[in-house]
């Protein structure tokens, strides 16, 4: 599963080949950007999904020299976790959010690399082993009146996300997917991916729909075995990340219409 070893400086000759540019202004497109934008909300944390990589570590070995890209890196945060977790691997952050672009790339770590969000850009150093997309392939909080999902984020934006990514995930490498607001089930290259078992860790506090736009489910919150409403539960595992644990789960709106999707899963690996 690891990518052919290459020394330090010719990976980093090999991701600076493309211009970084940092023209985005939160809301808008980026003019020549072919990624187009998908969740605005640049809030990130250290640790928040740490124990996702953890699992994709004892898929791959955490000792692994890997390619790894966080797709939608925010300030850098998740890039530094998988520094961690990772001690060998090399790791590609892209985002579109200017303002933390630049906090990303101030980071300054050695083996972390913090690009704008194009495509030649993410190409420039896959394929690879890992990709995260956590947090990104949704729009949240949704625009006031939106009726049907359909009409703020359709579908199409999530599958050619989706593409884009399978297209630089390596054959055995792992996916990960956290609060997307569609199925990668509904997706066209699903037939490719075969989820992993992930210590019943949630796969995130975001309802889901089908491609329609039509809602498909609910999510029930718990802590400390009580139910809670999203925003109590929101409040109390953002002091321990790791307590996420069977602690949110979905429930289909009407299952004879539509169910029979992954709904709890967040890690796949490609086939």
């Amino acid at each position: 599963m690891a990518v052919a070893a290459c020394n330090e400086m010719e990976w980093l000759v090999r991701v600076s080949s493309k211009e970084e540019r940092i023209g985005q202004v939160p809301g808008t497109e980026a003019p020549g950007l072919t990624v187009p934008q998908h969740q605005r909300n640049a809030h990130t944390a250290r640790g928040r999904n740490l124990a996702y990589m953890v699992q994709a570590g004892k898929r791959l070995g955490v000792e692994s020299e890997l390619r790894i890209l966080s797709f939608g890196c925010s300030s850098g945060e998740e890039c530094l976790d998988f520094a961690d977790v990772f001690p060998r691997a090399r790791i590609v952050g892209v985002d579109l959010n200017a303002k933390a672009l630049q906090k990303a790339q101030a980071l300054d770590h050695p083996r972390v690399h913090v690009m704008n969000s194009t495509e030649d850009n993410i190409a420039a150093s896959g394929p690879y082993d890992i990709i995260f997309a956590m947090n990104v392939l949704c729009l949240h909080p949704l625009p006031p009146g939106t009726e049907t999902l359909a009409s703020a984020y359709p579908f199409a934006l999530f599958e050619s996300a989706i593409q884009l990514l399978d297209a630089q995930l390596k054959p055995g490498g792992v996916l990960g997917i956290y609060n997307s607001h569609y199925f990668l089930d509904d997706a066209e290259v699903f037939a490719h991916y075969a989820p992993i078992a992930d210590d019943h860790l949630n796969n995130g506090w975001l309802p889901k729909y089908r491609p329609d736009g039509e809602l498909a489910t609910r999510i029930v919150f718990q802590f400390d075995g009580q139910l809670r409403s999203r925003d109590e539960w929101l409040a109390l595992i953002a002091t321990d990340y790791a307590r996420r644990k069977d602690e949110a789960w979905h429930e289909w709106i009407d299952p004879d219409v539509y169910s029979g999707r992954f709904t709890d899963v967040t890690l796949w690996e490609k086939s």
